[in-house]
C-alpha cells in the first residue's frame, strides 16, 4: 500500500497473541497519525535559530580573546627570529648626529632631568609584543637586543636588553675623574604557548663599567645579534669616543644572563 494510513481506516500491523479458551487475539497497533510536514520544517529551522544564536553568542564573546591570542604569537614570533641590520644604530648621544636622527621616523629623543641630547631607536616588534604581553607595556629604552636564545639545557627564552644610557644621565653629574657605568636591563621570558601566557622568569639590571671619563664621552650601541655557532651567547656592539668594545652575554640554564665587556678594536 502507498503512503500513510489513517487509524480509522485500516491497522497497519497485528501481532497474534492467545487468551482464554485458546482464541486467538489480535493486538493492533494503528499507524499514528503523520506530522504535517509544515510543522517539521518550523520546528527545524526553529532549532537552526537557536543553534546559530547560541554559536553567534559564543563566537562575539571568544573573539576579542582569540584575536588577541593570535597577535600575541605574531609579534612574538616576530621578536624571537628579529634579525636587524648589521651595525644598526640604536643609541648615539653625539650632538653631531642627534638632530638628523630625532628627524626621522626611527627615533626618538631620549628624555631625563640629566639628559644631553641624545636619539634612541625605540623596536617596534617588542613594544608591540610588550603591549600584549605585559600591559601597560614597555618604557621608552633603546632595544640593543631581542631574539630567542637557547640554554644547556634546550630551554628557549625571550630575552631583551635595553638601555645602555651612561649613569650620569639618570643620577646627574659625577666627580670629575669618576670611572663611568652605563644601566642596562636584562628580560628573560618564557614564550607564550597556544593557551598559556608569556611568563617573565628574570628582570635584572646591570651597571656595565668601562675605563673612560665623564663628561667628554660619546657613546653609540648598536643593535646586538646571536651567535650563530652558540644559541646562548649574544653580543652587541658599542663604541666610546670612538674605542670599539663589544657587551657579551651567556643565557644561563637558572634563566639568568651572565654579561662581560670585552675591549677591542676588531668585530667579531
Amino acid at each position: 500500500m502507498g503512503g500513510s494510513l489513517h487509524r480509522t481506516e485500516l491497522a497497519r500491523l497485528e501481532k497474534p497473541c492467545h487468551g482464554e479458551g485458546g482464541m486467538e487475539v489480535r493486538q493492533i497497533d494503528y499507524e499514528p497519525r503523520p506530522v504535517s510536514y509544515s510543522h517539521r520544517r518550523v520546528g527545524r529551522l526553529a532549532t537552526f535559530v537557536v543553534l546559530v544564536l547560541a554559536l553567534s553568542a559564543a563566537g562575539y564573546k571568544a573573539t576579542p580573546t582569540v584575536w588577541r591570542r593570535a597577535k600575541l604569537l605574531y609579534w612574538q614570533h616576530a621578536a624571537m627570529s628579529l634579525d636587524p641590520p648589521e651595525h644598526q644604530l640604536v643609541y648615539d648621544d653625539d650632538p653631531a648626529h642627534y638632530q638628523k636622527l630625532v628627524q626621522s621616523d626611527e627615533f626618538e629623543e631620549l628624555t631625563g632631568s640629566f639628559s644631553r641630547s641624545t636619539a634612541i631607536r625605540l623596536e617596534r616588534t617588542w613594544y608591540e609584543f610588550a603591549d600584549l604581553a605585559f600591559p601597560p607595556g614597555a618604557g621608552s629604552n633603546a632595544t640593543l637586543f631581542l631574539h630567542a636564545l637557547r640554554n644547556s639545557k634546550g630551554d628557549s627564552r625571550l630575552v631583551e636588553l635595553e638601555g645602555g644610557i651612561p649613569r650620569w644621565v639618570l643620577d646627574g653629574p659625577v666627580p670629575a675623574g669618576s670611572r663611568q657605568s652605563f644601566s642596562l636591563w636584562c628580560r628573560v621570558m618564557r614564550p607564550a604557548g597556544m593557551l598559556s601566557d608569556p611568563q617573565e622568569l628574570n628582570m635584572t639590571p646591570f651597571a656595565v663599567q668601562c675605563d673612560t671619563y665623564w663628561p667628554t664621552d660619546h657613546l653609540r650601541w648598536y643593535a646586538g645579534h646571536v651567535d650563530p655557532s652558540d644559541p646562548s651567547h649574544l653580543t652587541i656592539d658599542y663604541e666610546l669616543n670612538g674605542k670599539s668594545f663589544i657587551l657579551e652575554g651567556w643565557l644561563r640554564d637558572d634563566d639568568t644572563v651572565a654579561l662581560k665587556v670585552r675591549d677591542l678594536s676588531h668585530k667579531r
